[in-house]
């Protein structure tokens, strides 16, 4: 074959590729979505969702602040894969109004006495929507807001070191002591929370300070966060790493004080678990591209074996290794209409190349066209 027959049959090799390359993008790009578009018209779903509420108002959420700008994602899944098998449609719930009552505020009174305040500790006139009480002897501040049901305790624990011996504290009696504790002040009423779930982490006194106890014998108080789960998935809060039902809880005297439970965090919604709401999501895929487009918000990031009774700091993010991603539904501390379900990827990241410790992302899963705009000012 001379060079001239060898130069021609290259050109037309070369003209083939083009055209079976550009007829690829034609079909991938305009072919197949178009096609997806007609079917989607021709055939509807059976069972399409109901939207039955209209317009979602927006999600908002908590960011945890990072010195980094932008960090790098990648995927780092078992198989190096997205998640199959996700529906392409979820369920919506009306959260339930606190009804007015004008015994409110005899049952914050009630709630406060079984938490160890009385009379005397009242810092507050009780015509105000807010309750507060002090307590001198414990170092102890408690407010509960009749309208809303929520209810924040404060003890300073390492004030109190010898109200809580050690090595008496296990899994059950933690779990056991937090369950009777929101059960007792009326926290624990919705229908989800006979299926919760309780994380604990036990902590010790070292030096005036709170850590996380390293042994058996070290425990003095149990850090409890309570999480419910809606047709299997579960609710999560601003940081997912906090129950909206907190408390730092010791093995409980018959006493009534706040040294049986120093600390609480009490945000309550009940949720109508009735709802035949459903919305179309996002795909995974089209989450994953939000979150490499630094469009999902970080609600939690660590550092590795940190301390989880000190407060956050910011820290240097680079990259960040995503290991799971699934979907939840999303409540805030405050009072929003509707439960509503978002992506939430978790993993890992890494500084200068070196593993830094733990970070969630959460994106809202419902679809752009069904969330309210946002009028800019």
């Amino acid at each position: 074959m001379s060079l001239t027959e060898s130069a021609r049959k290259f050109r037309s090799g070369l003209k083939l590729v083009f055209v079976a390359a550009f007829v690829y993008y034609i079909v991938i790009l305009l072919v197949i979505p178009t096609g997806k578009k007609m079917i989607a018209v021709l055939f509807p779903p059976k069972n399409p969702p109901t939207v039955t509420y209209g317009l979602l108002d927006p999600l908002t959420f908590e960011p945890k602040p990072i010195n980094s700008k932008t960090p790098r994602y990648s995927l780092n899944t078992t198989d190096g894969k997205l998640p199959t098998g996700l529906p392409n449609r979820m369920y919506v719930y009306k959260i339930k109004d606190h009804p007015f009552s004008f015994q409110s505020g005899k049952d914050a009174q009630k709630d406060a006495a079984f938490l160890g305040f009385n009379d005397s500790d009242l810092a507050s006139n009780l015509k105000e929507d807010i309750y507060k009480w002090k307590k001198l002897s414990t170092g102890s501040t408690l407010e509960i807001d009749i309208r809303t049901k929520e209810l924040s305790l404060f003890t300073d624990i390492p004030r109190n070191e010898n109200a809580y011996p050690k090595g008496i504290l296990d899994h059950n009696i933690a779990e056991k002591a937090v369950v009777n504790l929101f059960k007792a002040i009326w926290r624990y009423n919705d229908s989800l929370y006979p299926s919760s779930y309780v994380k604990i982490k036990f902590g010790t006194i070292y030096n005036g300070r709170l850590v996380q106890a390293k042994s058996t014998r070290d425990r003095q108080i149990a850090m409890t966060d309570i999480y419910r789960l809606i047709n299997n998935y579960p609710i999560v809060g601003p940081d997912p790493s906090v129950g909206l039902l907190h408390a730092i809880v010791r093995n409980p005297t018959k006493d009534s004080t706040p040294l049986n439970y120093p600390i609480i965090e009490a945000h309550y919604w009940e949720i109508d678990t009735e709802s035949n709401a459903t919305y179309p999501i996002l795909t995974v895929q089209e989450a994953w591209k939000a979150l490499q487009e630094n469009k999902a918000v970080i609600t939690h990031v660590r550092e590795k074996d940190y301390n989880p009774f000190e407060e956050y700091t910011p820290l240097n993010v680079d990259i960040i290794l995503i290991n799971n991603i699934y979907l939840a539904y999303y409540e805030t501390n405050d009072k929003q209409q509707y439960l509503q379900p978002i992506y939430l990827f978790e993993g890992n990241f890494q500084t200068k190349g070196t593993e830094g410790g733990e970070i969630t992302l959460y994106y809202p899963a419902i679809r752009g066209e069904w969330i309210k705009k946002v009028e800019m000012e």
